[in-house]
Formats: structure tokens, C-alpha cells, sequence
């Protein structure tokens, strides 16, 4: 059976539950994660942290949301919103009250997403750290990182 096989295959296997595939030193997987254990909905998914080895050939990338119909939602910004619509009123309320805030919230989530690296990225090769067998990278290369991750949350602030 193929990757994308079983990951179409598994919670349709599980019962009621869908599945999220996530990276464990993904701080994008962290936040849905979070948002799980805040509204306690955890117990309705799935939590399986994989290896860049198993993620699905169709996206290549974490997170992955495997719906219970073997629908697959990935793009952690579209399984937030995906989470959001269909579980907004069950447990602690995660939504802000204006379109002014939700768009800023909006804005430095995307920003982050694309531009601020993994906090591991920071003391680890860019490329190995959240995906396979790490080699640390030097203190002029962790001090760049440092700075640029400095530079984009100072942006923030202006």
C-alpha cells in the first residue's frame, strides 16, 4: 500500500476520527495542536507525528488532516479555518470579537508561517532540522538566523 493509500485508509479504519499527521519540531503543527487541547478536541483526532520520510507524496508537507470521508486538508492556514467553521462553538471561545483583529491575527500568522523559521532552525542546519538527522550548524550561521528572526519581530513593533 503507498503513503497516500494509508493516509487515505487510516481514520476510515479508526472509526469517527480524522487524523492529523504532524511534525513534532513543527512550531505551524504546534499551533493546531494547541488549538485542540485549548477547545479539549483532541480525543476527536488522531494525532500521528511522522518523519519527512512518511509524509504524503500529494503535499509533501505538515500538517495533514485526513477528514473522516479520506478527504485531505493540508496548508496548516486552511485546516485552522477548516477547524474554526466546523468547531468554533464547542469549548473556549478562540475567535476574536472584530474582522480588525481576526485580519491582523490573520496577517502575523501568515507572516510567521512564511517568513520566521522553526525556533530549531536556529540551532540546527536549516534544511535537516525538521525533517531528518540534524547537524549542527555554526554560531555565525545561528547568529545570522538569530538576527533575522530579530529583524522580522521588531517589524512588528514599528
Amino acid at each position: 500500500m503507498s503513503q497516500n493509500e494509508q493516509l487515505v485508509v487510516s481514520p476510515l479504519k479508526e472509526g469517527k476520527k480524522g487524523t492529523l499527521f504532524m511534525i513534532k519540531q513543527s512550531n505551524i503543527c504546534g499551533r493546531i495542536y494547541l488549538w485542540l487541547k485549548l477547545k479539549n478536541l483532541e480525543d476527536l483526532f488522531t494525532i500521528k507525528v511522522i518523519s519527512q520520510d512518511e509524509l504524503s507524496s500529494v503535499t509533501h508537507k505538515a500538517p495533514v488532516l485526513v477528514l473522516t470521508d479520506g478527504s485531505i486538508v493540508f496548508d496548516a492556514f486552511v485546516i485552522m479555518q477548516y477547524l474554526e467553521d466546523k468547531y468554533n462553538s464547542q469549548g473556549l471561545s478562540l475567535s476574536l470579537d472584530s474582522p480588525e483583529q481576526r485580519t491582523f491575527v490573520h496577517l502575523i500568522v501568515r507572516l510567521h508561517d512564511l517568513n520566521i523559521p522553526c525556533l530549531s532552525c536556529l540551532y540546527l542546519h536549516p534544511h535537516s532540522a525538521l525533517y531528518r538527522e540534524s547537524e549542527t550548524i555554526s554560531t555565525r550561521t545561528r547568529s545570522s538566523s538569530l538576527a533575522e528572526l530579530w529583524r522580522q519581530l521588531n517589524w512588528l513593533e514599528q
